[in-house]
């Protein structure tokens, strides 16, 4: 990660200050195209917005410079899928921890990340124990990094993980059972 912005952490501690029940804080981080990256922050990660989000994703990977269609999946996006949305400070359900602040007693108390992870949801996982507790988590734009590998490790690693994380997260959350979570979600 690049860091972009310049003093990081009184910009963190002036946002920490202003809204109290934030829990987390999480940043705009660009592409290594210097473009938003997708999935900065997003919403519920529920296996119907999940199904959802894959299906208007597609459409948009095959429609991207139709500005029509590209106009109607932001509007079905909305409330649902958060890189379709504009990009401004809000209250989020989730935000990627690439750039993760966080009120260290409330970290704490929570027993920080479930190690159960491995490079995939354990950002979205912490976000909805905190928000299960009542705390808050915002997504900011006056903080700016740029992920400059957006291909970190090899193909087949990587893969893995997120094949075991999303695993993990269908089964902890929702009690998804492998047959489904192999059908519709890996």
């Amino acid at each position: 990660m690049e860091l972009i912005s310049d003093d990081i952490a009184n910009k963190v501690k002036q946002h920490f200050t202003t809204f109290p029940n934030m829990a987390v804080l999480g940043a705009l981080i660009y592409s290594d195209k210097d473009e938003p990256m997708w999935y900065n922050w997003g919403y519920e990660n529920s296996p119907k917005q999940d199904g959802v989000a894959q299906a208007l994703n597609a459409i948009a990977l095959k429609h991207f410079h139709n500005e029509s269609v590209m106009e109607t999946i932001r509007e079905a996006a909305k409330g649902w899928i958060g890189h379709f949305e504009s990009i401004e400070d809000k209250e989020v359900d989730w935000v990627v921890e690439q750039f993760f602040a966080v009120r260290a007693d409330i970290f704490q108390k929570m027993h920080g990340f479930d190690v159960n992870f491995r490079r995939y949801h354990e950002g979205p996982d912490y976000c909805k124990r905190v928000k299960t507790e009542g705390y808050e988590v915002h997504f900011v734009t006056d903080i700016e990094l740029k992920h400059l590998d957006m291909n970190s490790g090899n193909g087949t690693k990587r893969t893995e993980a997120l094949r075991n994380s999303t695993r993990y997260w269908y089964k902890k959350h929702y009690n998804v059972p492998d047959e489904i979570i192999e059908r519709f979600f890996l």
